[in-house]
């Protein structure tokens, strides 16, 4: 299960103007702000262990991400990359400054590539910092760190950067606070769960099957997440009510409309249409019996106050 999101502030939530999940992997993001736009795409890239098609096709679904995003908005890349591009920048000059982290490995080569074809900018190496202050991982045992999350802006815009680093105190903070919340939210799940359990049972014994068996069907109903956006046809997904209300009435526009022909099919159900000189029949009892057979229990009454049990 995997999965990319953006935790905003409550300026940056004022001004974010729309966002697009792109896949598991890559989620693109526009903002409101002077005197250009600014547009973020955050990734988390494969690890190690994936294979080269799997890097080809990240590095192609942020290539189309980027075709998307105008060209006239300011335009950053975040996230973890899984790549260490080290700290020697020869030959990649352009591309990154000389503060880097110990070495480069062969998928931190293959981001340079990319950032080099995109003029990118490696923010992380442009400024001199303590290594607690650069590297962003760390192996369980505390021996192993690597420079693996990393903030590119096209190259352009890499003077208006003043400043990039890591917090660390902020980082154990933040993960301690999620093994709490995770922990807390696996307990209320288990007390909610349990109290369901108990009120289906306390049905079952006082005979009302109905909310017993209503509660363990929603018990045993996998959760399905609900979705208020919609992609148009190019696939970018769209989150304002107007857009979505646009598309769903070219959706409801199509449906009905008439592609031709539409007079000679008329003509042609005429033709086959039952004649209407056939004398009626009366219905019989045991059609009567059939559709009172068949109405549904436990709904409510019509106008006449009769419900399907009293027939």
């Amino acid at each position: 299960m995997r999965g990319v999101g953006f935790l905003l502030s409550t300026q940056a939530k004022k001004a974010l103007i729309g966002y697009n999940p792109i896949s598991s992997r890559i989620i693109s993001a526009r903002f409101d702000a002077a005197p250009f736009k600014i547009s973020v795409i955050h990734v988390y890239a494969p690890t190690s262990s994936s294979s080269e098609e799997d890097i080809e096709a990240f590095y192609n679904d942020i290539e189309q991400a980027l075709a998307k995003t105008d060209k006239k908005d300011v335009l950053i890349l975040t996230g973890d990359w899984n790549a260490k591009i080290g700290n020697d920048n020869t030959d990649w000059k352009s591309v990154m400054g000389k503060y880097g982290y110990e070495d480069r490995n062969e998928r931190g080569e293959r981001l340079l590539e990319f950032a080099t074809v995109h003029d990118f900018y490696v923010c992380n190496t442009k400024f001199q910092h303590k290594p607690n202050r650069q590297w962003t991982w760390a192996s369980p045992d505390g021996i192993h760190k690597n420079m693996i999350d990393l903030i590119l802006i096209q190259r352009r815009w890499k003077t208006s950067v003043t400043n990039c680093r890591t917090f660390q105190k902020y980082t154990q903070q933040y993960k301690g606070l999620c093994r709490k919340v995770k922990r807390s939210a696996r307990q209320d799940k288990e007390h909610w769960i349990q109290d369901q359990c108990e009120q289906a049972e306390k049905g079952l014994n006082i005979g009302n099957t109905r909310e017993a068996y209503g509660l363990i069907k929603m018990l045993r109903k996998e959760f399905v997440p609900r979705l208020n956006v919609i992609r148009n046809q190019e696939g970018t997904m769209l989150q304002t009510k107007d857009d979505i209300k646009r598309k769903w009435t070219q959706h409801c526009n199509s449906l009905y409309k008439d592609p031709g022909g539409g007079d000679g099919m008329v003509k042609e159900l005429v033709d086959i249409a039952p004649p209407g000189d056939e004398v009626p029949q009366d219905i019989l009892y045991s059609e009567v019996q059939t559709a009172i057979n068949s109405l549904k229990r436990n709904k409510s009454p019509g106008s006449d106050g009769i419900t399907a049990e009293m027939l």
